[in-house]
């Protein structure tokens, strides 16, 4: 379970009443769709206005209200790979990851703690490691299908590593080289 906090500013159309009734009515809806287990919402209005001289000042355009929310991940979308796999491992499994990676890498603590497992990291693959995946694959025993999602010609190469490393849907580029002059 994670806390996420965002600060709000309320819009210069509304007034403060106007802006609350607003969050209270549309919010709650809104929050459930998107997964929140409980939310707080503080509001800058009429019920904490005889604390204002107690409100401390760290900006010049101060937030008018917070909104807490709890939720089972913050980091869903980037964690499902690493948790998934995660979930597969025996006691004392090893996760490997392998390459480079454009974003912070993070997975859930508590699932990996209690199957006490190694995660390892290598920046590059050894000769002995290109072999034993080529056997797996001639055995049948490791499908490659689904793996190269996009393919570039050398020409392309800046725009081929800018995918690879911001495109959420590239798993693996290949920039062919076989036609290079």
């Amino acid at each position: 379970m994670e806390k996420v906090i965002y600060l709000l500013w309320r819009p210069q159309n509304l007034d403060t009443e106007q802006w609350g009734t607003k969050l209270r009515k549309d919010l709650p809806a809104t929050l459930k769709t998107l997964g929140v287990h409980t939310a707080r919402l503080n509001i800058d209005d009429a019920n904490v206005a005889p604390a204002t001289a107690l409100r401390q000042k760290r900006m010049d355009e101060q937030p008018t209200g917070f909104l807490q929310v709890w939720i089972d991940s913050a980091n869903d979308p980037l964690r499902a790979p690493l948790d998934a796999a995660i979930a597969r491992l025996g006691k004392g499994g090893e996760i490997v990851l392998a390459g480079f990676y454009g974003e912070r890498v993070s997975f859930g603590f508590v699932p990996a703690f209690m199957r006490e497992i190694s995660v390892s990291i290598a920046a590059e693959f050894r000769p002995a490691d290109i072999q034993a995946v080529l056997s797996l694959i001639e055995a049948q025993r490791l499908s490659l299908a689904g793996l190269i999602t996009h393919h570039a010609a050398p020409q392309q190469a800046r725009t081929a590593y800018r995918t690879a490393f911001t495109d959420r849907s590239c798993l693996k580029m290949v920039i062919d080289w076989r036609n290079a002059a």
